[in-house]
């Protein structure tokens, strides 16, 4: 999906993308209809299998068993929670660290911030930085992350 300059996706679109990627090793931005009732659940969506062959009715009119990533992020986006999506730290993690690298820095926390409306400034993302990275090394792992995610504020 190509995003404008000056637009960026928000959280949902990052976290059905990142599904989408995930089941595509070839890149070639499409999903394979026989893979749609695994990623729809991924996305945190529950459909019955009478609701999944109407959507793929509706995905793939021509019947050639795949569909766009765009198509479908545009039919299937509305119906995602985000709740449930955000609910898996791991998924979360893999967006923010989009990159692959194992863990967060600074700079994933600030994009990711930007990204979702600039909500942390510069000493926020520090702050948590040091609040989360337990052994210093500037690098926050997903355990830290899940630990960070899970305190009560």
């Amino acid at each position: 999906m190509q995003f404008d300059d000056d637009e960026e996706p928000d959280m949902k679109t990052l976290l059905i993308l990142d599904t989408l990627k995930k089941n595509d090793p070839e890149n070639t931005k499409t999903v394979d209809l026989k893979d749609l009732k695994q990623i729809i659940r991924e996305i945190g969506v529950e459909y019955t299998e009478a609701e999944i062959y109407r959507f793929i009715e509706q995905l793939d009119p021509e019947k050639t068993g795949f569909v766009s990533h765009d198509l479908f992020l545009e039919i299937m986006g509305p119906f995602v929670d985000l709740t449930a999506l955000t609910a898996d730290l791991s998924m979360a993690f893999r967006i923010i660290d989009k990159e692959g690298k194992g863990y967060i820095t600074e700079q994933d926390l600030a994009a990711i911030s930007d990204i979702l409306g600039g909500f942390l400034d510069e000493d926020d993302v520090h702050d948590i930085m040091l609040e989360a990275n337990k052994d210093h090394d500037n690098k926050m792992k997903l355990h830290e992350f899940e630990n960070m995610m899970s305190l009560e504020f």
